[in-house]
Formats: C-alpha cells, structure tokens, sequence
C-alpha cells in the first residue's frame, strides 16, 4: 500500500498480487472487461446468476467503500456519470426490483441514493460482510432498529403456546400520536407461568405488563403474518377458543 498526499488530502493506492502467469493475468483481465460489459449492457442476465449470499456480498462490497449509514436508512454515493457509478446504479436497481431493498430515486445533485432493506434475511446476512469498521457498528444498530420496529418477536408455535392459555383478547389502539390497531392478549398470572421460557430469548418481544391478577401482551401489526399463519393452519388452531380465534381474524380483517 502506497500513500501520497495531494492538496492536502490522503490517497492510497492498493496492488493485488495474483500468483498467476502474465498471460493468466491478462485472461482473467479480459474476463473482467467482458463482465463489466455485459453488466451495463444486460445486468439481469448477469446478476440473475448469483445466489443472495454472492449478491449479499456484492452489496456489502458497495456499502463498505461508498456507503453511509443512518439510524432508520441506508445511502450510497455515486456519479452516475462514470463506469463505476453506471455499475453500482444497475446493481441497486436489481436488488430493489427483486425485493431486497428498497430505494429511491438518485439524486444527481447530491450524488447519492437512498434506501431501506426490505428482506430480513438479506439484512442479517449483510451484517456478516460489511467490515469497515464504522460502518459494521452502525449496521448493527441499523439492524436492531430495524428488529424492533419490523420483527413480530414470537414464532408461530410460541404464539399459539399464548394464545392457548389466554383467558381473552380485544382489539385496542396504540397510544398517540401512533394510530395504529394492537391486538391485546390477557392471560392469568397462575396460567403464565407456562409460557414464562417463552421470554427467555426475549431480544425482540414485548414485555408482558402486570394488570392486576392478569398479563396483558400486545401483538402489534409485525405480528400479522404469523397470525395470519395460525388462522391457516388447523392443526396450529388446536387449544385456541374460538372466540380468540374469532377475534384474531377480525383484527387482522380491520388493520388491513
């Protein structure tokens, strides 16, 4: 790695060393060009070839060298102008238009673009690859953040363990200024003991609160597609009264 320093500003250059023949080196360069080619040319046909660990870590590789990231969103600086900026623009149009993430427009003026992840699984992998040290911490709040506000917390057989003890449930809103619908489940203090393991993992789960001789848990909508799970599966309905099960179907028929 060699350093010089230019009108007060630090450059590094970087040399690879591939133990490879000068022919082999110049093939593999070849490779490279025609890759490049074909990506601007046709980036579906080139990208559709990667599984989501490769496409994963061909993000990280973006974010760790021109990535920014914030408490709620993620932006990446490019010119898209340049060879370089062409790439990175086709590459996030592909991971948006396959739900990965979600992007906006660039901004020619400020030369950048923003976005969101929209697949859990892809974010949770990301947080492996990115190594800029900076930027890995800030994913990992990035992630937690998005944990909190997006994860339901429970599994389909944790929630059915609930809701098979419950003494009740109703439909309540969230407090304001938040509008939204919370599905409210009451379970006795001498039932709860059953399902107490159940927060033993409890990184992403509502706390249970004390009202009186009941627990009260809220479900809010992170937990729609696990519900909606439990309406689908018989075997899972099992244990549930159905009055709950009533109630469930109508929360989620009313927050829809």
């Amino acid at each position: 790695m060699k350093r010089r320093k230019v009108k007060q500003t630090l450059f590094y250059r970087v040399r690879v060393l591939i133990r490879k023949s000068p022919k082999e080196v110049n093939s593999i360069r070849k490779d490279m060009h025609q890759y490049i080619r074909k990506m601007l040319q046709d980036p579906v046909s080139v990208l559709s070839r990667l599984d989501k660990d490769e496409l994963c870590a061909l993000f990280a590789g973006i974010i760790d060298g021109d990535g920014h990231i914030g408490k709620s969103y993620i932006s990446v600086s490019y010119e898209i102008k340049t060879l370089k900026g062409q790439l990175i623009h086709r590459i996030l149009d592909y991971l948006h238009n396959n739900g990965y993430i979600k992007a906006s427009e660039y901004t020619p003026k400020k030369r950048e673009r923003f976005f969101t992840i929209s697949n859990y699984s892809f974010l949770t992998r990301l947080q492996r690859l990115v190594y800029h040290p900076s930027r890995h911490k800030k994913l990992k709040l990035y992630f937690s953040n998005y944990s909190k506000n997006y994860i339901c917390g429970f599994s389909i057989e944790e929630l059915r363990q609930l809701l098979s003890i419950a003494k009740s449930v109703y439909i309540d809103f969230r407090k304001p200024p938040r509008t939204s619908k919370v599905l409210v489940v009451y379970i006795d203090k001498d039932y709860f003991v059953k399902v107490k393991h159940i927060w033993l993992n409890a990184e992403f789960k509502p706390k249970p609160i004390i009202n009186n001789k009941r627990i009260m848990i809220k479900l809010t909508t992170k937990c729609s597609e696990e519900l909606s799970k439990i309406l689908e599966i018989e075997t899972v309905q099992q244990g549930i009264k159905p009055k709950i099960i009533s109630s469930i179907r109508d929360y989620l028929t009313n927050i829809r």
